[in-house]
């Protein structure tokens, strides 16, 4: 008579019980001469688990029933967990530039990695060079999901590039000229009660209407400050070539904004570079903000003869749409509306992104508004090349929605940067200028 011993019955696993979904392990058991085996989960056979080994990709309990003979045992369970991915989509907006990835299921909150340089931690990332972005999203269960997207980022166009002199803008309205079409969108343009509005504090000087800068353009004799206090429609009583200068190019500025037909380029006039001369490397927004803050009395950093040249340049050069005396030159990349006002260079996507003083020498401050709180944000300034020049924030938007950041620049040197904050799905930039 031949007795056989009840076999033991044991499982050893040969990595971690807790993976993410997508992953395995595979579950030993114990070896011995003539050993059968059956793998079951929870309880039941599992089909064709009959191997000493089982490679286990399911969440719940497993066991093996070891026989010897006709002889069987059971082992004690080993339980795995399999923790969820989120599942991702990519997609891409050429228009503004950005990638972006959305994500449910898995554990919340999540993080999110893009394969740019430097690397962006947010679900949509902007991006300045064509390709294939990959992101990476980690739930809070550390389990993490992928995908990618193709954007072709286009060239921006600066072909016609359109103003017009304060001579033209000044001229009597008729049919379809300049003239004519600042009277059908001033109130458009230019709403109450800031209207169109030159200078900055105590000195600011109002039209009200197209008839009330017809009515004063075109102006010329010295380039002088404002008179103090606010003045409204000055009719001819006021005699000031920076003042109509400024004039003019703020209303082409303006329409260039708001309506695409005004001028073909795909890049808006405010952000065209100046290429030479005591402003090179500005926007002609820049000069623009710095104008009115010259003829209000608010700096003094240059002359207003300088200045009032300047601005001629610009509206003498590309009158029409239809010339280029090239003292502009196209930026690198495109920028969004900018709204009206006597407020210093705002550029905003969903927030807004204000940097005052702008130029500066030191430092200038930097308030990002219209976040929403408790989202994680990323604040860096880059050279115009793109390349990383120093990372200034990383935090959480207080519950106002509003960042407050300084960047000291006075071991930088002189010229333009930029500066983007990253704040969940908003990302804002503002063009910053550095001077000694």
């Amino acid at each position: 008579m031949t007795v056989t011993s009840v076999p033991a019955a044991t499982i050893t696993a040969g990595g971690a019980t807790t993976f993410c979904s997508g992953g395995s392990v595979t579950l030993n058991a114990n070896t011995g001469t003539g050993f059968t085996y059956q793998w079951r989960l929870n309880g039941t056979a599992i089909g064709g688990a009959t191997s000493s080994s089982y490679a286990a990709a399911a969440a719940g309990a497993y066991s093996v029933v070891v026989t010897n003979g006709g002889c069987s045992n059971t082992s004690a369970n080993t339980t795995l967990t399999v923790n969820a991915r989120p599942t991702v989509s990519c997609s891409a907006n050429a228009a503004a530039s950005t990638v972006s990835v959305s994500a449910s299921g898995g554990t919340t909150p999540y993080s999110y990695s893009w394969s740019t340089s430097p690397v962006q931690t947010t679900a949509t990332a902007a991006v300045s060079a064509s390709g294939t972005y990959t992101a990476t999203v980690t739930g809070a269960n550390g389990c993490n999901a992928t995908c990618s997207t193709t954007i072709t980022v286009g060239a921006p166009s600066c072909t016609g590039i359109r103003t017009e002199t304060q001579g033209v803008w000044g001229s009597n309205p008729s049919g379809s000229n300049p003239a004519n079409y600042l009277v059908s969108q001033f109130a458009a343009a230019f709403p109450a009660p800031n209207f169109l509005t030159v200078g900055c504090s105590g000195r600011l000087l109002r039209f009200t209407s197209a008839e009330a800068v017809n009515n004063t353009l075109p102006t010329t004799g010295t380039a002088a400050l404002l008179p103090a206090g606010t003045t409204v429609d000055p009719g001819a009583t006021i005699s000031n070539t920076l003042l109509g200068h400024l004039t003019a190019l703020k209303i082409s500025v303006r329409m260039d904004e708001l309506n695409a037909a005004f001028a073909a380029p795909s890049v808006q006039l405010k952000n065209m570079l100046i290429s030479s001369g005591t402003f090179s490397g500005w926007t002609v927004q820049q000069l623009v903000n710095h104008a009115d803050q010259a003829i209000g009395g608010c700096v003094a950093q240059y002359p207003l003869v300088t200045i009032a040249s300047a601005i001629a340049n610009i509206n003498n050069g590309y009158q029409g749409g239809t010339m280029s005396n090239g003292y502009l030159t196209c930026p690198g990349s495109l920028l969004v509306l900018q709204p009206t006002g006597d407020a210093p260079e705002l550029i905003s996507d969903g927030g807004s992104l204000i940097a005052f003083p702008n130029p500066f020498t030191q430092s200038t401050t930097l308030i990002a508004t219209g976040l929403f709180p408790g989202e994680r944000l990323v604040a860096d300034v880059y050279a115009m090349d793109g390349s990383l020049v120093e990372s200034i924030a990383s935090g959480i938007v207080p519950d106002d929605g509003t960042a407050r950041l300084v960047w000291h620049a006075r071991e930088r040197a002189a010229g333009l940067y930029f500066c983007r904050v990253v704040a969940g799905d908003a990302v804002l930039t503002v063009k910053l200028m550095v001077e000694r």
